[in-house]
């Protein structure tokens, strides 16, 4: 019988360092987790690629929540001028108000009353710039608003999760924007996705751990 004898202590203390080395793993995948974070990002910023543009309803809630802030601005300034302002500017600002719920069909409590003034061709012509810039600012609004600033990133037990802190009622509200589906209330929800792994991306984690576990080797 041949017996061979071979002196393992050298290597045995390599792989204990692998083995320590592979159970603190939080700074690599943290640092994926903020790789994955800034592709997100810059899907929201390009809005896609090939993001569906959003459904009539939408841009016309949007452009209704746009006219109840103007709505909401002209009537408190109209209260201050009646706190701190004298006649004339109280009757400018109500003609203001009052021009604006007729033009709009706002229904306001000014719109039909005799006794407010209109507005000359220039107070009228500001009034609709006004109207204009809150419009289109509503318009211009990016597809899932800022969505991307609730991504949070968590490791634990070597486990990287990306995820949202924007919950829905009884649904993923960020895994339906990103996957499609059907949120609360039936409505259905096309696909807009923007947390997703590539093969890239993988390269990616898979040079961050080998610089890791390579370090006990060194």
């Amino acid at each position: 019988m041949i017996a061979f004898s071979v002196e393992a202590e050298g290597v045995k203390r390599k792989f204990r360092t692998l083995a320590t080395t592979v159970k603190q793993l939080d700074k690599p995948l943290r640092t994926f987790g903020g790789y994955l974070k800034s592709k997100a990002r810059a899907r929201f910023a390009a809005q896609g690629p090939g993001w569906p543009a959003l459904a009539q309803a939408t841009m016309a809630a949007r452009e209704d929540k746009a006219l109840a802030g103007v709505e909401k601005k002209l009537a408190r300034e109209l209260k201050r001028a009646k706190s701190s302002s004298g006649e004339r500017a109280i009757l400018r600002r109500a003609a203001i108000l009052a021009e604006f719920q007729k033009r709009h069909k706002r229904g306001g409590s000014l719109a039909g009353r005799s006794d407010v003034s209109t507005l000359t061709a220039k107070q009228a012509a500001k009034l609709e710039e006004r109207v204009g810039r809150a419009l289109a600012k509503a318009a211009g609004k990016p597809i899932l608003g800022r969505l991307v600033d609730s991504l949070v990133v968590e490791v634990k037990d070597g486990t990287l999760t990306v995820e949202s802190r924007v919950k829905g009622r009884g649904f993923d509200h960020s895994g339906i924007h990103n996957k499609g589906g059907t949120a609360g209330r039936g409505a259905k929800i096309p696909a807009r996705p923007f947390l997703f792994l590539e093969s890239g991306d993988l390269d990616h984690l898979e040079a961050l751990l080998r610089d890791e576990m390579l370090l006990a080797f060194r």
